[in-house]
């Protein structure tokens, strides 16, 4: 078994896409997700589904998926984080968003 942690994706499509196509050339069988699979860029569906079929052995939520997973008040944020959170939140829908 080899075994891959992925992290900060935050939606970044490309970027997911190359290490999943070099792990794949590496053999890994399973994944370890470290959060923020979510924020910034511009495909989080297709970044959530890539990640929900993954043979993944652990998962942990970042803090830009908690808060884009919730409608609590921003804090902490620079505002050009903050804002790319409220974009992601309306593209998520409910169930993506509670995953």
């Amino acid at each position: 078994m080899k075994i891959a942690v992925i992290g900060d994706i935050h939606s970044n499509l490309e970027a997911l896409t190359t290490v999943l196509r070099e792990t794949e050339r590496l053999g890994v069988t399973d994944y370890i997700c470290i959060g923020d699979t979510v924020g910034y860029n511009a495909n989080p569906h297709e970044c959530l589904e890539i990640v929900r079929n993954l043979k993944l052995l652990g998962i942990v939520m970042g803090n830009h998926d908690s808060y884009i997973g919730s409608d609590d008040e921003l804090r902490g944020f620079n505002p050009q984080a903050a804002q790319a959170v409220e974009w992601t939140r309306q593209q998520l829908t409910k169930e993506e968003r509670e995953w």
